[in-house]
């Protein structure tokens, strides 16, 4: 169905590797089919399938499909995310509000990448501002394999400067479904009619707060 002429005559199609198609639908398919080159190309696990889908420039469907653990997350906004197998099997509904063992920001794994640009300035900023505030910074290289472990309460929180919208589409849907909460670094709505984002999560409003504090401090 999702590659029926009829379908796509109504759905702009955006890909980080092919480029856009499509015409001004309000339906925007947003596609990234490697997120995580680096673990990738080094023969490591952690790499994902991010696939977002915009309704009038909102985030309305999420999927991150890890192919290394076999397993995929999916969100449609208001009805909550489900963990999937590669077979279809459903293993379980996760609410990130409802789990009992939430930690401080002291105590947190927290999660971040760099992207292509400006490296060292990140890990000389915002990356040395926190790291003797939180638990333990981690870094994937994959803005997927991030926000992945991030809804399944692995982390306390992700943050990534310079995102592409291809790295957080999908994760901009599944982490609020989660009960955590998405925005940019300063604390605002992400702003998707812009071409560069930039994305701060936490697993629940108050982890987010905290690190956004911490971020700004």
């Amino acid at each position: 169905v999702l590659t029926s002429d009829s379908v796509l005559s109504r759905h702009a199609i955006l890909a980080e590797e092919s480029g856009g198609a499509g015409n001004d639908s309000p339906w925007l398919w947003i596609i990234d089919p490697i997120d995580g080159t680096p673990p990738f190309t080094n023969g490591l696990p952690e790499f994902g399938i991010s696939v977002g889908v915009l309704l009038h420039n909102s985030p309305y469907i999420g999927m991150i499909a890890m192919p290394a653990w076999h397993q995929v997350l999916c969100a449609r906004r208001g009805r909550g995310v489900k963990l999937y197998s590669f077979h279809k099997r459903r293993r379980k509904q996760i609410s990130l509000s409802a789990n009992p063992a939430v930690p401080r920001l002291d105590t947190a794994l927290i999660g971040y990448d760099l992207g292509y640009a400006s490296r060292g300035q990140q890990l000389g900023g915002v990356v040395a501002k926190i790291a003797d505030k939180i638990g333990y910074p981690v870094s994937y290289g994959s803005c997927s394999t991030a926000n992945f472990r991030l809804a399944l309460g692995q982390l306390g929180g992700y943050f990534c400067a310079n995102p592409t919208k291809f790295d957080v589409a999908a994760a901009a849907v599944i982490i609020p479904e989660c009960g955590g909460v998405v925005t940019d670094m300063e604390g605002n709505p992400i702003d998707w009619s812009k071409p560069k984002v930039s994305y701060l999560a936490g697993r629940t409003p108050e982890l987010h707060r905290a690190l956004l504090v911490a971020v700004q401090s």
